[in-house]
């Protein structure tokens, strides 16, 4: 984990969550940290995966914002296996099921 962190929080989420986790990224960002979230840091034409890869680099914190979609998504998964977030907060939506939650805790 970089000492120079370009963000605090970096929001790991199946793009079928948007609606739920876009307000959590709002909150954040009004409450004063900075956020990595993938709209506002993937532009068009930008290379996604190297994108993904930066924001985790430079980000203090990995949020696994965990649902049933999250478990079904090949970027959620590849999110939360990356080595570079020293610290993970999961986020559990009401649709995530204990057997998925289970799953992802023993792949960490």
């Amino acid at each position: 984990m970089p000492q120079d962190s370009q963000f605090d929080v970096y929001l790991c989420h199946s793009s079928k969550d948007k609606a739920i986790v876009r307000p959590l990224a709002e909150q954040l960002r009004n409450d004063g940290l900075r956020v990595w979230f993938d709209e506002w840091e993937i532009k068009r034409g930008d290379n996604i995966p190297a994108k993904i890869e930066e924001g985790l680099e430079h980000s203090r914190l990995l949020v696994l914002c965990m649902s049933a979609n999250a478990f079904g998504s090949d970027w959620a998964e590849l999110e939360s296996q990356t080595g570079f977030a020293q610290k993970v907060i999961l986020a559990l939506f009401a649709s995530a099921s204990p057997p998925d939650v289970l799953r992802l805790r023993r792949r960490m």
